[in-house]
């Protein structure tokens, strides 16, 4: 993952370094590094921003599918085997 994916995935989540940064467990200035490739991206780090540019692209798409409530309404209800006495 190189600076300038870093830099997108944090701006499409809409943070800034600081609070990027305090979301991923890291010092500030390490995400200043990576954006501006001073410093590599190694191991949890990689995968977790992956996971957040994949969550920041799908939420930031705009002909996106909206997710409807799981909710069982009266019609599809089971009927009560239960005899009533």
């Amino acid at each position: 993952m190189t600076g300038a994916q870093v830099k997108r995935v944090r701006g499409a989540l809409g943070l800034t370094q600081h609070q990027f940064a305090e979301r991923l467990g890291v010092h500030p200035v390490t995400v200043a590094k990576w954006e501006t490739d001073a410093q590599g991206i190694r191991g949890p780090a990689v995968r977790l921003m992956k996971m957040l540019a994949a969550s920041a692209t799908t939420a930031n798409r705009p002909n996106a599918p909206a997710r409807p409530a799981k909710r069982r309404s009266e019609t599809t209800r089971r009927p009560d085997k239960r005899k009533k006495a």
